[in-house]
């Protein structure tokens, strides 16, 4: 007979690793390990954001604003040079 056992475990969405909560033992001697507590940080590459997804490439911020090339190209060559 076969036992199926699923474990729930904590897994670093920057390094991969995947590990288990550190066991407690209670006074009357059982083991229990506790998934209420979210870890700080991913044992292995000691990141604080472990359960964060790494995101998109960031866009250009807030208020700046981008001319078209074609655009910039026409401005530069009408410029003469001061000597």
């Amino acid at each position: 007979m076969k036992a199926h056992i699923k474990l729930a475990i904590f897994r670093c969405l920057r390094c991969g690793h995947e590990w288990l909560p550190e066991p407690k033992r209670h006074p009357d001697g059982t083991i229990v390990r506790d998934f209420s507590k979210k870890p700080k940080v991913c044992p292995k590459c000691k990141s604080p954001y472990w359960n964060v997804p790494r995101g998109q490439k960031r866009g250009p911020k807030k208020g700046t604003v981008y001319k078209p090339r074609e655009q910039k190209e026409e401005e530069t060559r009408g410029l003469k040079r001061r000597d």
